[in-house]
């Protein structure tokens, strides 16, 4: 599998094993805000992945110093600065920037904080993103249109993909 993996809006749960020596990933994993809990082993052996993204609050893993930890040890975890149990729990470790063992860093990039897949920069990923992007790429003025945010499948381009990709991502596909 070439590309990112993102897990979908419904999935609340990633159990044990689910990906286990999924060696065959080659892109990032992206976890929605509706994970609240990640299994042991869930992502081991993925040799691919070596960045998480989340979405939302931290979800409750198992630790990367205990044996069966959620990722492979050498992952770094992103998370949004607006959400919460990243650096504000009893899990980070501030000297080491890790959480639960694993590195731990602010997703962001150097110019603008933004969420990915929300081109019209409301502050939420809708089908009214997929619709800001069809109306850009048809070259009628989309107000506050983000475009980084708008390159949801990461191709370094903006077009019709991305905006199923976002339809598909909300459908839980």
């Amino acid at each position: 599998f070439t590309g990112d993996l993102i897990i979908g809006n419904s999935v609340t749960s990633i159990g044990y094993r689910v990906f286990y020596n999924c060696s065959g990933f080659t892109g990032d994993l992206v976890i929605p805000d509706s994970v609240t809990e990640i299994g042991c082993w869930a992502f081991w052996g993925c040799d691919g992945i070596n960045k998480v993204y989340f979405e939302g609050n931290a979800p409750s893993v198992t630790a990367a110093n205990d044996y069966d930890h959620s990722f492979d040890t050498d992952v770094t975890l992103y998370y949004l600065p607006t959400t919460t149990g990243w650096v504000d729990s009893e899990y980070y470790d501030a000297e080491a920037g890790t959480w639960n063992g694993y590195k731990l860093e602010v997703w962001e990039d150097d110019t603008t904080n933004y969420l990915l897949g929300d081109a019209d920069g409301d502050g939420t990923v809708s089908s009214g993103d997929a619709v800001a992007i069809l109306r850009y790429l048809a070259a009628y003025e989309v107000e506050n249109f983000v475009a980084d945010a708008a390159d949801f499948d990461g191709d370094d381009t903006i077009s019709s993909g991305d905006a199923v990709a976002i339809l598909r991502y909300l459908a839980g596909y």
